[in-house]
């Protein structure tokens, strides 16, 4: 599936049925028109993760015992998190994409880290990319495993 009319076709049919693995329903993005806001960035992955059977995923899981850090999507039995990183071409930095914001997510990565968990950070261009979906199948559908150099270009 590439491309957005496949997206926005496969939004249309699925949209009542996108939920992540507590059972929840998720938004899904709009259908005409699909916003790059990262409100829709998370609906566009929720579909992408859907589309190629990938579960287990939970939407905003709180990762830290102390802090109120959420991940965007968690498979806490992996350990593996994906951070959607909207507006990273933006020529206005606010949010994620300022000084404060880079600092404050490179904290929550790093903090992240050390209790285990590996984070893989997504823009709104890489959503939409069967690499994207490879390398998320593969850590969570294999546990990890190695691959080897030549593999790694998945993006």
């Amino acid at each position: 599936m590439s491309g957005r009319s496949s997206l926005a076709k496969f939004a249309r049919q699925y949209a009542a049925q996108v939920v992540d693995a507590t059972g929840k329903r998720v938004s899904p993005p709009r259908v005409a028109g699909i916003s790059r806001s990262h409100r829709n960035l998370e609906g566009e992955m929720a579909l992408m993760l859907q589309a190629h059977e990938i579960g287990g995923w939970i939407r905003e899981h709180r990762f830290h015992p102390t802090r109120g850090w959420r991940f965007d999507f968690a498979w806490p039995a992996h350990k593996f998190a994906v951070e959607l990183d909207g507006g990273v071409f933006m020529t206005k930095r606010t949010g994620h994409t300022s000084h404060a914001g880079l600092r404050n997510d490179y904290e929550r990565d790093a903090a992240a880290l050390l209790l285990g968990w590996v984070v893989f950070r997504v823009n709104g261009t890489m959503v939409q990319q069967q690499g994207t979906i490879d390398v998320i199948r593969r850590w969570v559908g294999d546990g990890g495993a190695s691959i080897e150099p030549e593999q790694t270009k998945l993006i």
